[in-house]
């Protein structure tokens, strides 16, 4: 789902999967990589409809330099002129060579600084950006998730666990990698150099556990990817079967047994086998909240 979050400044596309609240996605632009915005699912979901804002600084600027020239312009045309008339009348000659001249000047000036971020809302939140490659992958996976048709019916994490996990896995990499990079720094002080190796031992420990999060993550993201395109094989063969029933009917009088008896063996099997993958994925998602947990 996509809208714009104009706020009295510049529009920010913002896209949020519909069954997932608790994540959405914002882009200055269409092509723009853009960030990621996760609120506590325990907490409140409105809080990131109301979170990202841009304000642009640009025209703000260039008014002022287009008004620094007229002013500038003119006071410089009527120094010398005692006369009040005449300086006003030099004034007014020399303001409107500064127009023209500043609105030169604004039209040229490019790259000022045009947008920063703000939030309404004290509610916690984690902002992901491409640069955080681990966080970045574990939103773009769970976004995905939440797009399919499986997992908003909930035939896939019917208690709903991913988004939860991702807020955990979200902060648990974000912390890691900030204390790598303390860790590093640390290995250049002696003083410290013991704590920043067994820093640096935890943190790798810790990046395999979140690895393992990941792929988990990615096999539920697959497995509820195959379920929605066996149910959309499934309907184009009952409609299949449909027309050529219809056919039958009309050519022979009667529908056939044998068919009606495929079919219902067809969702049996379909049936019990959407139950399996949807226990894997409760386990694989178990497993991963299991996980997080001990890193806490």
């Amino acid at each position: 789902m996509s809208s714009l979050e104009p706020s009295g400044a510049s529009a920010v596309i913002r896209t949020s999967p519909v069954s997932m609240p608790s994540l959405a996605r914002f882009r200055r632009w269409v092509d723009d990589a853009g960030w990621y915005v996760l609120v506590d699912p325990a907490g409140r979901y409105p809080a990131i409809g109301r979170a990202e804002r841009t304000l642009d600084f640009g025209p703000a600027i260039r008014t002022v330099v287009f008004l620094i020239c007229i002013l500038g312009c003119g006071a410089w045309a009527a120094r010398d002129v005692a006369n009040v008339p005449e300086a006003l009348l030099y004034f007014l000659l020399g303001g409107s060579v500064g127009a023209l001249a500043g609105g030169a000047v604004a039209a040229l000036a490019t790259g000022l600084p045009h947008t920063w971020h703000r939030s309404t809302d004290d509610g916690p939140r984690l902002r992901v950006r491409p640069a955080e490659e681990r966080a970045w992958r574990l939103c773009e996976t769970v976004a995905a998730l939440a797009e399919t048709s499986s997992w908003a019916d909930r035939t896939v994490d019917p208690k709903r666990r991913a988004p939860a996990i991702l807020w955990s896995a979200v902060g648990r990499s974000l912390e890691v990698e900030r204390q790598y990079l303390d860790a590093q720094r640390a290995l250049d002080h002696e003083s410290l150099q013991a704590l920043g190796r067994e820093t640096l031992a935890r943190v790798e420990r810790e990046r395999e556990s979140l690895d393992e999060v990941e792929v988990n993550l990615r096999k539920v993201l697959a497995t509820a990817l195959e379920i929605d395109r066996e149910r959309a094989r499934l309907a184009q063969e009952r409609q299949k079967w449909a027309e050529e029933r219809e056919l039958r009917s009309r050519m022979a009088g009667s529908y056939g047994s044998a068919v009606g008896r495929a079919e219902s063996d067809r969702q049996a099997d379909l049936s019990a086998g959407l139950a399996a993958e949807a226990a894997a994925i409760a386990e694989l998602l178990a497993a991963s909240d299991a996980l997080l947990h001990e890193l806490g």
